[in-house]
């Protein structure tokens, strides 16, 4: 892995979580290990969508063992995107990555998304191979990109994926450009980058633990939500959709404890 920049932190890696302190340390620990030979430096960003458990506490104490581990803790369970949008407000990479905390996307991906980066290209998506999931929801996301597909004029092979990586520049500044909007986060990366990005393949495994939070009602309000609000010219500013409340980082940095 090659970084492609001078940032002081080449790659900020944003993982939203929810009621998930089991899976806090098994992530961290596997992904430390992908990382453990890469040339470039690195912060893992956690993004705590209200939990109600103790993923918190388990964020600081990865802090404190590990200072490149970071946490952003929202006031109330609002949803992934706007957790993810407060992850992406802290971080201080020149390249974002996204992924989820059941790592059913593997990490070890990560290496040939980054190596996809090039001067030519500011976004690498991943689409999933042989998903490992209920019918439902594999049906459900074959219609779900179909629809977008048509919708933004643009065939992404697997909307869905949380795995993928972007220049920072392409989405530092959504919470503050598109407000509300911003929630449509992937959507609107894909549209602007068109042009400049590249897709690759990876294996999908069986979920660890937990369950999975998506029913199929969540599809037809995202399709709905999408058919309703969503435009490739958004550009209103509206207020924001999250409200942080804590920041678990090294307080030498100027961030807050």
């Amino acid at each position: 892995m090659k970084p492609h920049g001078r940032s002081p932190i080449y790659l900020s890696l944003i993982i939203p979580l929810y009621n998930a302190e089991y899976a806090v340390g098994p992530a961290y620990e596997r992904i430390a290990r992908v990382l453990a030979d890469a040339i470039f430096s690195w912060e893992i960003i956690f993004a705590d969508d209200g939990s109600s458990d103790q993923s918190a506490a388990r964020l600081q104490q990865l802090h404190e063992q590990d200072p490149r581990v970071r946490g952003v803790v929202v006031r109330k369970h609002v949803g992934q995107v706007p957790a993810l949008l407060a992850g992406v407000s802290i971080c201080r990479g020149e390249v974002l990555a996204f992924l989820d905390i059941d790592l059913q996307c593997r990490p070890e991906e990560l290496p040939r998304l980054l190596a996809a980066l090039t001067p030519e290209r500011n976004a690498v998506f991943a689409f999933r191979l042989r998903r490992v999931e209920a019918v439902w929801r594999i049906a459900g996301s074959w219609l779900l990109n179909c629809f977008l597909s048509l919708r933004t004029g643009i065939r992404l092979r697997d909307w869905g994926c949380p795995l993928y990586c972007v220049r920072r520049s392409t989405v530092s500044s959504f919470a503050e450009r598109y407000g509300r909007n911003a929630r449509f986060l992937k959507l609107i990366a894909v549209v602007q980058q068109r042009h400049a990005l590249a897709q690759i393949a990876i294996a999908h495994d069986p979920r660890l633990a937990g369950a999975s939070g998506y029913r199929p009602v969540d599809l037809c309000r995202l399709a709905g939500d999408v058919l309703a609000h969503f435009s490739p010219r958004l550009g209103k500013k509206e207020g924001t959709l999250f409200e942080i409340i804590r920041v678990i980082s090294d307080p030498e940095r100027g961030d807050n404890a």
